[in-house]
């Protein structure tokens, strides 16, 4: 009998159970250092790629220009390290450690999002840098439009990856991440947000902006230039006009003019649809009304038959208004014409009162009016322009619509409609209604005018909603406005009070409404009806005294449409209206 006997089978299933579990335990401390090795090397990389986008941020808004270039590589070199470190295996074992494992995927999502997001960035520097030293334009004025057409690719993508990195960090939970993490990541989500829009949006620009600047051949614009200090429905009363020619870039005005001018031959109005026609009847034949519907492609075809009655072809139209002016004026500073001076800060205190004040006789007014437009024009045309405060000056009254463009070509008019200067009131089911103010006494005490619109949407999910619209208008003229001058007077009520003027109040239901009731300052009262743009149209006038204020509410039955939004369009008015926008569970 042997001395020495093989040892039993469990006993090799134990050693070999202890190997593993040995094994196991040394690649589980090995990776746990490694991963807190590379936690702490990433951190210390976040906190360079934090620095590095807090100093590009801070040469964007000191517009440290000649900075930018660096800035942007520095950036990009430490989001890419830092990219490229969170997709390490010891980041992805962090990834799944209690606690920590929620901070370290969100760095990773920020750390990917950064990277592309500058590396799309990158080859727009040196284009932005030309445009910021305005090396876009030409001995002759011309402006390089072949740049702005090779730059549209790029802002594509662009817009492309701050819309993606929105949408990947805005499935992080903010409220899992370490203290420090939660913000950076929030900052640039917001950032993401915001800026991606603008980037798609400069892209279009710059796709459809060339051949709207003549490089396809000559353009002729037609700017009208309304005064909202008679309310129209599409923005103000038209009391100027200037044309002006775009060809590779360059832009010259070839005339400027006055309403007057412009009404000594009627606008034909067979280009305006059938139910406009019907609505408007032969307001939209005059170029004092022939903005009243706030339909903007109707107004600007009518206006391109009228221009083409006159014998000056154009286009397309674009309208402006003195906020536009004094926007303008921030960039180019004060011009002076006709013994009077305009700023940034007064000229829309000029062109919608004091030049009423003060000149007396129309046709002196109007003389005066068109010599500082003129001179504003000309200051635009012949100044080396700073794009940057352009771009902001003009900003607010864009979004707005104080600025409106329509195109005789089908595909630039069909990207217009599309944005915000489009002024387009659509013709699609949905919870968006129009109000739409129309000064009927021939006067300028809009100027004055207060106006507040509150819409209530019903809700009813197993119905039909029942919503309303009311429209509060409230007259604040000073009691010296001056009497007799044509300006401040009735035209429609001889002896009327003095600041006394009317509205007519437009209100654009949403497609398939059904009328209910209707009051005006709490009283039942009866509106008229029209349609337009497949909407049903109710309307009522307002006769309005001084420090008086007059509602209209209208009730309603509409359609449920719950992917879209509701909302209030407007007109451009001197004192913007107040729109107040709510829901409330309401059943026919």
């Amino acid at each position: 009998m042997p001395d020495h006997q093989p040892p039993a089978p469990h006993g090799k299933r134990r050693l070999l159970i202890g190997l593993v579990v040995i094994i196991g335990a040394v690649l589980i401390i090995l990776g746990a250092v490694l991963a807190v090795r590379s936690w702490f090397v990433t951190v210390r990389q976040a906190q360079a790629v934090d620095a590095s986008a807090t100093a590009l941020t801070g040469v964007v808004n000191s517009r440290q220009w000649s900075q930018l270039a660096p800035a942007v590589d520095q950036a990009q070199a430490d989001a890419a390290e830092l990219n490229s470190s969170t997709h390490a295996l010891s980041w992805r074992v962090l990834g799944m450690v209690p606690f920590i494992g929620a901070s370290a995927g969100a760095t990773a999502d920020l750390a990917a999002s950064l990277d592309e997001v500058l590396s799309a960035a990158r080859p727009l520097v040196p284009k932005a840098q030309q445009v910021i030293n305005w090396q876009v334009q030409g001995d002759d004025g011309s402006l390089d439009l072949s740049s702005l057409q090779g730059a549209a690719p790029d802002l594509r993508r662009l817009g492309a990856s701050l819309a993606d990195a929105a949408a990947r960090l805005e499935q992080i939970d903010t409220d899992a991440l370490l203290g420090p993490l939660a913000s950076p990541v929030i900052r640039f989500r917001d950032l993401a947000a915001s800026s991606s829009g603008p980037a798609a949006a400069a892209a279009e620009l710059a796709t459809w902006g060339p051949s709207m600047l003549g490089a396809d051949g000559a353009r002729t614009w037609l700017v009208l230039l309304e005064n909202p200090a008679e309310a129209r429905g599409g923005g103000g009363f038209p009391g100027g006009y200037v044309t002006v020619r775009a060809r590779d870039g360059r832009l010259s005005v070839q005339r400027t003019g006055t309403s007057t001018q412009l009404n000594s031959v009627p606008i034909p109005d067979a280009s305006a649809p059938a139910d406009a026609r019907e609505l408007w009847q032969q307001r939209l034949r005059g170029w004092n009304t022939v903005n009243q519907t706030p339909h903007f492609p109707t107004v600007a075809r009518l206006a391109t038959a009228g221009m083409a009655a006159r014998g000056e072809p154009v286009s397309g139209v674009i309208t402006v208004n003195p906020r536009v002016l004094a926007a303008i004026l921030q960039v180019v500073g004060p011009v002076s014409a006709d013994g009077e001076t305009i700023t940034a800060q007064n000229a829309e205190q000029f062109f919608t009162v004091d030049v009423y004040a003060k000149y007396r006789d129309r046709a002196q007014r109007d003389r005066v009016t068109m010599a500082l437009v003129d001179a504003v024009i000309a200051r635009l045309l012949s100044t080396r322009l700073d794009p940057v405060s352009l771009v902001n000056a003009l900003r607010e009254p864009v979004a707005n619509g104080d600025v409106q463009v329509w195109s005789a070509d089908p595909k630039e008019e069909a990207w217009l409609a599309g944005t915000s200067v489009g002024g387009v009131i659509p013709d699609t089911p949905g919870s968006v209604v129009a109000v739409a103010l129309n000064n009927s006494a021939g006067s300028k005490t809009d100027a004055f005018m207060q106006t507040g619109i509150d819409y209530t949407q019903g809700v009813c999910p197993a119905g039909t909603p029942q919503s309303s619209v009311t429209v509060a208008i409230r007259n604040d003229a000073p009691a010296n406005l001056p009497r007799n001058t044509g300006v401040y007077d009735r035209y429609d009520v001889r002896g009327a009070p003095a600041g006394s003027t009317s509205t007519v109040a437009y209100i654009y239901a949403p497609v398939g409404a059904t009328y209910l009731s209707s009051t005006i300052d709490g009283k039942p009262a009866t509106v008229y009806l029209g349609q337009e743009r497949g909407r049903p149209v109710w309307y009522a006038y307002l006769p309005v005294n001084r420090g008086q204020t007059r509602t209209l509410r209208v009730q309603f039955l509409e359609p449920s449409v719950p992917e879209v939004e509701p909302r209030v369009i407007t007109q451009a008015m001197v004192n913007d209206p107040q729109v107040v926008v709510t829901s409330r569970d309401a059943c026919a």
